[in-house]
């Protein structure tokens, strides 16, 4: 017993003198080296997999990093990169006015008019429009770019009848809205791009090649067709401001192939109805809410009759 005691008190000294002595030394114990031994060798694995989790992260977010669309269209923002020229085939000396004068004319933005239904009109945060005359569901909508687009076809018209001495067919107080629609437009983009300068003696070919990120129009154009209106716009260019048409509801009549809306507007040729819902507001271009009403109930029972006639 008295030997037991006496072996344990020489173990239970001798681990507190070796403790004491590393300590003291600043020599780790034996265990501690292999344990610090392990830690070591698991460093680089650590370095190694936090690495690699950086590097995943990374590729995560290139691939899925967020994109901006479009506020109803939904197209990309940025999508594709486009040289912007001081002068194109629609302004440069290279073509003679007659031919610049064809491609501005050439330029149709029918397109543009859209019916969408009030139901995703309510989904997009839009205002109910003008009745649709087909379907009293839908609402008419011009689609901005192609109304800007518009705008840039009247004031070359505007400009170049002038310039050859021709009285312009397009009224100076549309000019003066085309002009005041492009301030607004430019004033809300507040675009910041900032075009070179390129040197060419006491003249500035601003921004001549240099590349901007845009949108994709063929992606704006492949929604709005979608969407058609079957509108056809008549250029008043050429025509001059009363559109060169007897009714409105003639505009409406150029839908797609296959369009539900064909027996109405076979039936509208066949018959020769017209839309009684057309009212005469070219002073101000509104309707107000009582003649927004009637249009909707003449619309109603002009294509119930049209389609009941049909069947």
């Amino acid at each position: 017993m008295g030997a037991d005691y006496t072996d344990e008190h020489r173990d239970s000294e001798s681990s507190y003198n070796q403790e004491y002595d590393g300590l003291v030394s600043g020599i780790p114990r034996l265990t501690d080296k292999k344990k610090l031994a392990k830690i070591m060798k698991l460093i680089p694995v650590f370095l190694i997999l936090s690495l690699a989790l950086n590097v995943a992260q990374f590729v995560y977010f290139f691939m899925h990093k967020p994109v901006f669309r479009s506020a109803y269209a939904k197209i990309p923002e940025r999508e594709i990169e486009i040289p912007f020229h001081y002068a194109t085939e629609y302004s440069d000396d290279n073509h003679t006015l007659e031919e610049k004068d064809a491609l501005w004319n050439a330029i149709d933005i029918s397109d543009g008019f859209v019916a969408i239904t009030n139901d995703e009109a309510d989904s997009l945060g839009l205002p109910h429009s003008k009745v649709f005359p087909w379907d009293v569901n839908k609402g008419m909508y011009v689609t901005h770019g192609y109304h800007a687009l518009h705008c840039t076809v009247l004031l070359h018209a505007y400009t170049y009848d002038s310039h050859i001495g021709k009285k312009p067919l397009v009224s100076y107080h549309h000019i003066e809205h085309c002009l005041d629609f492009i301030r607004q437009d430019i004033m809300c983009a507040a675009d910041d791009f900032l075009d070179y300068t390129k040197d060419h003696g006491d003249q500035f070919f601003v921004g001549d090649g240099q590349p901007r990120k845009c949108r994709d129009w063929s992606k704006l154009e492949a929604w709005v067709k979608e969407r058609t209106a079957c509108y056809k716009t008549v250029n008043i260019t050429r025509s001059g401001e009363d559109h060169g048409v007897e009714h409105q509801l003639d505009r409406y009549t150029y839908c797609p192939p296959g369009s539900p809306y064909e027996p109405l507007i076979k039936a509208y040729k066949d018959l020769g109805r017209v839309n009684s819902g057309n009212l005469d507001h070219s002073a101000s271009g509104d309707l107000t809410p009582e003649q927004q009403k009637a249009e909707e109930e003449a619309l109603l029972e002009h294509n119930n009759a049209i389609l009941n006639n049909s069947s």
